[in-house]
């Protein structure tokens, strides 16, 4: 390959300084080792990387930020086009819609969003990218009320295999529009998506924590719920929770396992413990719900760390940063180091987490197909 010219600052190859940094995945158990590695920060960049590709007969690949890295597979061929360094976020709080750029990740969009009084259709964590999620189909805690993310994309905005920037929506590129939306992104390097946005500011949410020995019991109880006619505006998950002997596990469930289940409501708190009575009759060691802002990663899918402060009756606590995190507590505590979904996240205590997941309902939206981001092969000029 022909050395990199400094006007190419953008493009990094074997042995340039900051090579082994700029080569990595969030997921840390895939070793990526693509020809280059592309670090644009805008549209521009990305073009003049795609042009690199095609000069030198390489394939290209987009990243955002690595959660799902393994089935790019083996890159030795590749440039990787990691977008991480776009991060802009827009709100236009008239229209609703949230122009994001492919480098961002749900944390910001829901913090600028929340400042309108407004949410996204967010994933489980805060730290998964906002185009990888939405490209894929994009399932949310709101999704059974509002659909999946990738039905609630107004524009997307790409650089093609050509070189070429295109923004596809309903009315311009209609067939790339509808490939992408759920396709997994693998028709060019998105720079950008226009996302519908709904006037939520909290939801009712938490969770309710067996032994695993309660396994049967606790999951046959939900079966039920899940079967028994659940307005669209309740969303529910069932995990089996196995935490490792390690340090960074707090003491009370070091070594232990549990079954959880998660959830989420978008209506009245009476409805919702109506409808969870029947799972609290079991006599869960741990339960916790309450109104709280509309982030589902803050109030419903915690992951314990070593920062996770024990009640006075052996229990444990979230650390959550917008308040109080249990009915016996009244200071504020820290935020945890990753606040992030026990099945999404490879950090900390979580990468030795392996729950099982289900989901209540799909919901009442469009079948999209799904796949796997792929590197696609560029014709030479």
């Amino acid at each position: 390959m022909p050395a990199i010219t400094a006007r190419d600052r953008t493009i990094l190859i074997p042995g340039d300084p900051g090579w082994d940094d700029a080569r990595k995945a969030w997921n840390l158990a895939v070793d990526q080792r693509p020809a280059a590695v592309a670090l644009p920060t805008s549209p521009q960049d990305v073009v003049a990387a795609i042009q690199y590709a095609r000069d030198h007969g390489l394939r290209a690949a987009a990243q955002g930020t690595g959660h799902n890295a393994a089935p790019l597979g083996p890159l030795a061929d590749t440039v990787l086009v990691k977008t991480s360094a776009m991060r802009r976020v827009s709100i236009d709080p008239a229209a609703r819609i949230a122009r994001v750029e492919a480098g961002a990740v749900w944390q910001e969009i829901a913090d600028a969003a929340a400042k309108h009084g407004l949410a996204a259709l967010a994933g489980s964590s805060p730290d998964v990218g906002v185009a990888g999620y939405t490209l894929g189909g994009g399932m949310s805690w709101l999704s059974r009320a509002y659909g999946l993310a990738a039905n609630n994309v107004q524009a997307i905005e790409l650089v093609t295999a050509d070189g070429r920037p295109v923004r596809a929506d309903a009315g311009t590129e209609p067939d790339l529009f509808w490939a992408l939306r759920g396709g997994g992104g693998s028709f060019g390097v998105v720079t950008a998506i226009e996302l519908r946005l709904f006037p939520i500011t909290e939801v009712y949410a938490g969770l309710l924590w067996w032994p695993a020995g309660a396994a049967s019991q606790v999951l046959q109880a939900w079966r039920e719920l899940t079967q028994g006619g659940l307005p669209d505006e309740f969303t529910t998950t069932a995990r089996l929770m196995n935490f490792p002997p390690i340090p960074d596990i707090p003491e009370q469930i070091r070594g232990r396992s549990f079954t959880v289940i998660d959830v989420i409501h978008l209506g009245a708190a009476a409805e919702a413990d109506r409808l969870l009575a029947p799972l609290r009759a079991l006599d869960p060691v741990r339960t916790q719900s309450r109104r709280s802002p509309c982030q589902p990663w803050a109030t419903c899918t915690w992951i314990p760390t070593a920062r996770s402060r024990p009640r006075a009756t052996g229990g444990f606590s979230p650390a959550c940063p917008r308040g109080p995190s249990t009915r016996s507590s009244r200071r504020p505590t820290r935020a945890p180091p990753h606040r992030c979904s026990p099945w999404n996240c490879g950090t900390s205590a979580a990468r030795y987490a392996a729950p099982a997941r289900a989901t209540a309902h799909w919901p009442r939206s469009t079948p999209i197909t799904w796949s796997s981001p792929v590197a696609w092969r560029l014709p030479r000029n």
